[in-house]
């Protein structure tokens, strides 16, 4: 039986090497706030994240804050489309410099404020 999350979080968890090569299954409403905030060291080079399908999650507030090390090789076409609030999803992750984000479907224009990263 796959177990279907509301949320998850890692917050402040050093060192993690992301391998599992399943993929969780999120609730509709899923809040993914602090995520992987300050996660300084964080490798996942499977891009295992990647495959996640985030179309039902509804906050991704500060998702990859302070995820110093962290550069997806590519977070691909994601669907983003229910998430009303991106705010400091990138900030303080000097490392991120995936471009591919520019392929997200956010659904809708989302207010400036709500982009932050």
């Amino acid at each position: 039986m796959t177990a279907t999350l509301n949320s998850l979080n890692f917050f402040n968890a050093v060192n993690m090497d992301i391998t599992a090569s399943d993929a969780p299954t999120f609730a509709p409403n899923a809040n993914l706030t602090t995520l992987f905030h300050t996660c300084t060291s964080m490798e996942d080079a499977g891009n295992n994240i990647g495959t996640w399908d985030t179309s039902n999650v509804r906050i991704m507030q500060g998702a990859f804050n302070n995820a110093d090390s962290y550069n997806p090789t590519n977070l691909g076409n994601r669907d983003v489309g229910n998430v009303v609030n991106f705010i400091n999803m990138f900030n303080g992750n000097i490392a991120f410099n995936d471009a591919s984000i520019n392929n997200w479907n956010i659904g809708r224009k989302p207010r400036r404020r709500d982009c932050t990263v």
